[in-house]
């Protein structure tokens, strides 16, 4: 089954608070049954909407609300909340003694961006992936690669996402997470700079071929990538023909704009929720 795209996700932003929990569970409610999570599963995505909910207004950007992004998807359902001052999504990932968001949901990666910090969740329902009592495996890290940083070009219609060292099982979610993060929080335009990665698995494969399950019908991604082997790997599974491969970021970049790609899709105020303000 396909994916949905990012214009099937939900998009709310709200003062933090007591009257946000609400408002918060409505909205991860219904990316929840998008998703066909369990009953276990909606429980834990509530309570993830509680934890999100207290967090500090000072931890937002100055003038910012909460703004959550919600897509499901059959088995899974994805999460960008966000946007923080620099330096606090890890604190908020833990909490504040009352329980971690580690503890319900399967990966959560702070994502740091040109305008501040996210905070990528994503929430699976795959026997494989989860423990007995349906929460993450402790014995499948998720282990980032040497660096995942994400960039405007210009006027931050066209995204940038460069990662450095292996791609592969342990490495593969977080990519995919800051990938699909960027992707449904700013544009369908999309540079992916492979230039300083050094491997990439079947597990990276199948993320990058997600990615451009999302960004369709109306969106594309570039690659950068100068490493023979990884070459390789894109020719062996066919991607070669699905992405545009450049040498250069801002080659890739052109070619984009050239084929009409990098408008302002989700440059966007978001709707705030009229109960977090009474």
């Amino acid at each position: 089954m396909s994916d949905r795209g990012f214009r099937d996700a939900i998009r709310i932003a709200v003062k933090p608070g007591p009257l946000a929990q609400p408002a918060l569970a409505r909205v991860l409610a219904v990316g929840a049954s998008r998703a066909q999570l369990s009953l276990t599963g909606v429980d834990r995505v509530t309570e993830a909407a509680g934890h999100l909910a207290r967090v500090d207004e000072g931890q937002l950007l100055a003038g910012r609300r909460l703004e959550l992004v919600v897509l499901g998807t059959p088995g899974r359902l994805e999460i960008s909340a966000g946007v923080f001052e620099r330096d606090v999504a890890e604190t908020i990932i833990a909490g504040d003694g009352s329980g971690s968001l580690t503890d319900l949901v399967t990966t959560v990666v702070p994502v740091r961006a040109w305008d501040g910090e996210r905070i990528a969740i994503e929430v699976v329902e795959v026997h494989q992936a989860l423990s007995q009592d349906g929460r993450p495996s402790p014995d499948d890290p998720i282990i980032p690669p040497a660096s995942i940083i994400t960039g405007p070009i210009d006027d931050a219609s066209i995204a940038v996402v460069a990662v450095a060292g292996e791609i592969d099982v342990h490495t593969a979610p977080e990519l995919r997470l800051t990938a699909r993060n960027t992707v449904l929080t700013y544009t369908n335009a999309m540079v992916l700079d492979l230039r300083e990665a050094t491997f990439v698995d079947s597990t990276g494969i199948a993320a990058l071929i997600g990615l451009v399950q999302l960004v369709q019908p109306d969106g594309k991604v570039a690659i950068v990538n100068t490493n023979p082997a990884i070459a390789r790997a894109l020719a062996l599974t066919g991607l070669e023909d699905i992405f545009s491969v450049w040498d250069t970021v801002s080659e890739a970049t052109q070619h984009l704009r050239d084929e009409g790609y990098g408008g302002r899709l989700k440059q966007y105020a978001p709707p705030s929720d009229p109960s977090s303000d009474s």
